[in-house]
């Protein structure tokens, strides 16, 4: 009993930093909800649904592959898979990881619930007030031209529009909610833990506080909230003619967003925010994480990263400034969140930091190379056998020279 209470003491003190930045959280919004005569709690139930259902979807998928990387070739098909799961419940599904996937699953959809709650309050705490500024400035920025002028005649065709309006929503989902869930079931780790606080701080700092100070209701919504010409008429008579043979699901959302704020609904992902981007701004800490797994993921994620933001715009959603501004606090919250970790490692009881092997890029060494060395000089482990090379944490930790063992 006493090594079970031990264990959570020390899980918990580990996770300190992210249960008090909730905690600070939850008291903001909670104070933005009074004013607002808002409930705090209309979302609580689904973000838990839709956290707990994507952790349990890539959970599985994970220890799918796990089992599949790791199972010993030379062994009968059925004894290889008997191996394969005794490692993975020996090495990966542990009391401690145990411990820490439940204190994840019951505080972060804690956080996003109240970050849902909190945005609905933005623009009736803070009536919109920047649109007309921050169109402006981007204006005198692109050169005295808007960024959706620029890109409609390359991108401003009907396919191209459904495809960006197809990955906006369900290819932003899949990337953003599959990192987090992903990480959320991967082993402790330095890494898994500065994500996770990442993603906190980037819902409470950028998507509340830096949405309430810079209240915007965006492109969609520009005649609606600004005097005079609105500058994005042509962009939503395009859109509107792309919508009648082919359907977006942006039109319609921009429907529902209004109509929830004009009318005070209650519910989970609604609210209307425009500055900084949030969709930006989550992909670009996902490409942070990307990059400290490995330079190609990392690419691959920025990539995505740029097909975001040029689908926020020529979609009608944000103004350019907004993916700017996103994208910028979101590397300044991956440096944040970083510091934060590290301070949290010097504290944490040497028995219960992750082992170096945890998150270690491993190697398999021909013989003829070891030179009976256990470690390799770039910090690769050393392994005796190729099939021992993959562990749950193998593909998202990669080298980044070339291997030397000499």
């Amino acid at each position: 009993m006493k090594s079970w209470t031990a264990l959570g003491a020390a899980v918990f003190k580990e996770h300190r930093a992210l249960l008090w930045i909730i905690a600070l959280q939850v008291e903001v919004s909670w104070w933005m909800c009074v004013v607002a005569e808002r409930p705090l709690w209309s979302g609580t139930a689904d973000a838990y649904t839709s956290v707990i259902s994507a952790a349990v979807i890539f959970g599985v998928m994970a220890l799918a592959a796990r089992l599949v990387q790791g199972r010993p070739r030379e062994l009968p098909f059925a004894a290889s898979y008997r191996e394969s799961l005794r490692k993975v419940r020996e090495e990966i599904l542990t009391a401690r990881w145990l411990a820490s996937v439940v204190i994840v699953l019951a505080t972060l959809p804690l956080s996003l619930g109240v970050f849902s709650a909190a945005k609905q309050t933005i623009p009736i705490i803070h009536p919109f007030a920047w649109d007309s500024s921050i169109e402006q400035f981007g204006l005198r920025l692109h050169g005295g031209r808007h960024m959706w002028e620029w890109l409609q005649p390359l991108v401003g065709y009907p396919i191209i529009t459904v495809l960006l309006d197809a990955f906006y929503h369900k290819g932003w989902t899949l990337m953003s909610l599959g990192a987090l869930a992903l990480v959320i079931v991967s082993p402790p780790s330095r890494l898994r833990r500065r994500y996770i606080t990442a993603s906190v701080l980037l819902l409470f700092l950028v998507g509340t506080l830096s949405a309430l100070a810079l209240s915007s209701a965006g492109p969609p919504y520009y005649d609606q909230i600004v005097h005079g010409p609105d500058p994005y008429a042509a962009l939503f008579t395009y859109l509107s003619d792309v919508g009648k043979h082919s359907p977006l699901i942006s039109s319609e959302g921009r429907d529902v967003l209004w109509t929830a704020y004009r009318h005070r609904v209650d519910a989970f992902g609604l609210g209307i925010s425009a500055m900084p981007s949030m969709h930006v701004a989550t992909a670009a800490l996902a490409a942070c994480l990307a990059f400290a797994v490995g330079p190609w993921l990392g690419l691959m994620a920025t990539l995505c990263t740029i097909v975001v933001a040029i689908a926020s715009v020529s979609l009608g959603w944000h103004y350019a400034l907004d993916g700017y501004v996103g994208a910028a606090l979101a590397i300044a919250v991956w440096w944040l969140a970083g510091r934060i970790e590290r301070e949290v490692v010097e504290t944490v009881p040497e028995s219960v930091q992750p082992r170096r092997q945890d998150f270690q890029p491993r190697a398999w060494v021909p013989p003829s190379r070891r030179r009976g060395a256990a470690t390799l000089p770039d910090g690769l482990v050393a392994v005796a056998s190729a099939d021992d090379a993959t562990a749950w944490t193998g593909s998202m930790a990669q080298t980044r020279r070339p291997m030397r063992t000499s």
